[in-house]
């Protein structure tokens, strides 16, 4: 896979690692984009401050004939 075009897909974030987990299905995990800044949801307001980081765990859709997952940071802002 190449990590350049993934970036497309996903804005804000960039390709940290990724693993086949059976024949059919992969596991992309993803990390915050060091240029994007966490944006609080209420005021879309950009900041530095983060509360905490959790992951979520998405699918997305296929690509080509695997099934893709997604490892996602999220982060609460101040």
């Amino acid at each position: 896979m190449n990590a350049n075009l993934l970036d497309l897909f996903w804005e804000g974030f960039t390709m940290e690692s990724y693993v086949q987990i059976d024949a059919h299905s992969v596991l992309i995990r993803l990390q915050p984009a060091a240029d994007h800044l966490p944006c609080c949801s209420g005021c879309n307001q950009h900041t530095l401050a983060i509360h905490d980081t959790s992951t979520r765990r998405v699918r997305e859709r296929d690509l080509f004939h695997y099934r893709v997952w997604l490892d996602v940071p999220v982060r609460r802002v101040r």
